[in-house]
Order: C-alpha cells, then structure tokens, then sequence
C-alpha cells in the first residue's frame, strides 16, 4: 500500500511516496505534482496512492530538515536503483552534513577512480533527494555542477547546512544512528 505526502519549504513544494513506512521517494522542493507522478509511475509502477496529512512525522522531519531545523532523518529508505547506484548512494551517505565531496572522491571510495562521470549520473537518478545527500557533491575544482534542481538550490541547500547554529530541534542524524533505518540500500 502507497501513501504520498506533500511537503511545503522555503525553496517550494514536494512530494515524497511512502510504501509501508518506507520512503521510496523523495522529490526536491519546486517539484511539479505532475513531475512527482510521472517519477512515480517510471521508477516504481504506482500510479495513485493515499493521501498523509501534512503532520505526518515523514513530512515534518523534511520540512524540518529545509528550514535548519534537522540535520538528519529517522525515517526508513528504499530507492529504486541499480547495484552501480545504489553503492554510489551508500557512499553519499556518509557525507556529512555541512561537507562536501567531488564527484571524483565518490569514485575512488567506491574503488573506481575514473568513474566521476558515473557517480554523476547516479545522482542525477538518485530517487530519495536530500536524505541521500547528492546536493553535497561538488566538482573537482569545488565549484558548483549539475543537480536536479537547479544550481541555485543547491547553492541554498549548502549554504542552509554550512550555518554554525545547531538546529533547535533535531532527531537523529544519519550517521550517529549508524544507518539502521537505511537497510533497503
């Protein structure tokens, strides 16, 4: 049974597609209704699902995250993927928040060292947008390249997690909680 949700932020709105208690997607804020079912119906078969109130814990942990109030998520994933992704995915997890990591470094941490061209693709097809942090990658150079939603969010995206502030109110974050809700990666 799938359930979606609509979550509102600074940078807009988006939507996220839950099967059970797991998110399988996440769209990025600015995401059109349209945009959300179509990625839904390619990447997953689902084609309608029930509606989550806006006080949902999924929806309010990612409001919380674009507002500088989470650093990290407690909720279960499963992006749809292939196993190139998926590793590739399991890397950007371990960036930490308020870091960031060119696409190169990825490919050498997954043992692949002339791969940064792939790493890129498999986070332009990253399905679970910012819980899988591909916002946090960066060229060779540092400088600011591709992302789904436009260099301008991810521009913002970076600068909102580089604050020096603690979030007042934060939940676990991904890497102190050892990834135990990640297990569909």
């Amino acid at each position: 049974m799938y359930a979606y949700g609509v979550y509102s932020s600074p940078f807009g709105r988006g939507y996220l597609l839950l099967a059970g208690e797991t998110v399988r997607l996440l769209t990025l804020p600015g995401t059109t209704e349209e945009g959300f079912w179509r990625l839904a119906r390619q990447r997953l078969g689902v084609t309608s699902a029930t509606p989550l109130g806006a006080d949902h814990p999924v929806v309010r942990e990612v409001e919380e995250f674009l507002t500088g109030r989470r650093r990290g998520f407690s909720f279960a994933v499963d992006p749809p993927g292939t196993p190139f992704q998926r590793a590739v995915w399991r890397v950007l997890l371990t960036i930490p928040y308020g870091t960031m990591v060119s696409y190169g470094e990825i490919a050498r941490r997954l043992g692949r060292p002339r791969a940064a061209r792939a790493v890129g693709a498999a986070c332009r097809a990253n399905p679970i947008a910012l819980v899988i942090p591909c916002h946090r990658v960066v060229g060779a150079d540092g400088s600011l390249t591709g992302f789904g939603g436009g260099l301008t969010l991810k521009e913002h995206l970076l600068r909102l997690e580089q604050r020096k502030e603690t979030p007042s109110s934060g939940g676990n974050d991904l890497l102190q909680s050892g990834h135990q809700n990640l297990s569909g990666l």
